[in-house]
């Protein structure tokens, strides 16, 4: 069974580049649809990018910043209506995350001298006999660092992100032509026509 989207309500998403929300939640299905569409359509062309590749790249980074656009109006309509995730049977899934803050090490002799001073266990666990820092296990020390306020200013962390996962049901097929952008409209003028009787 094809799923249908509303290819103007799409058209009108995509010309415009806004990535506001949706009137309402219900709307996400012909994103997920189209979303849908537009990955099967990189996959195949990045296959067909053997043989040959400019205008095809062209044409993937245009799909892929189609798909970015709908995502992030999807996350916008999610975090309108207070949801995390919703399930739209029979077309996919839609769910946002919120990854935490990475930590970035701006000065890295001064942590570890700060590291060294103040916690000789947690030195010895991350700091290498080359002076370099086991990353993974100083984000752990940074974290309960930061729980009581003592942060070094040699690091800082950049903000937390939010990402959206989109899956598709299984036997998901979009009309392939609901989501193929509609033809600019032109209107053809022509010169006055004679007509002989």
């Amino acid at each position: 069974m094809a799923y249908v989207v509303n290819g103007k309500r799409l058209a009108d998403i995509l010309n415009s580049g806004s990535t506001g929300p949706l009137e309402s939640e219900f709307e996400i299905e012909d994103l997920i649809s189209a979303i849908k569409d537009m990955k099967d359509k990189v996959k195949f062309l990045e296959n067909l990018r053997k043989s040959r590749t400019s205008a095809i790249d062209a044409e993937i980074i245009r799909n892929e910043e189609k798909i970015d656009l709908l995502e992030k109006v999807i996350s916008s309509t999610l975090e309108k209506v207070g949801k995390k995730s919703l399930n739209f049977p029979g077309i996919g899934k839609v769910g946002m995350s919120e990854r935490k803050g990475k930590w970035v090490v701006n000065d890295e002799a001064q942590l570890i001298t700060e590291l060294e001073a103040k916690d000789k266990v947690a030195y010895d666990r991350v700091v290498f006999t080359k002076k370099g820092i086991a990353k993974k296990e100083l984000d752990e020390i940074l974290d309960a660092w930061e729980k009581v306020g003592n942060v070094p200013s040699c690091v800082s962390k950049d903000p937390p992100t939010k990402s959206l996962k989109v899956s598709f049901d299984a036997n998901l097929v979009v009309d392939e032509e609901m989501t193929q952008e509609p033809e600019p409209f032109v209107q053809k003028t022509s010169e006055t026509e004679t007509l002989e009787i």
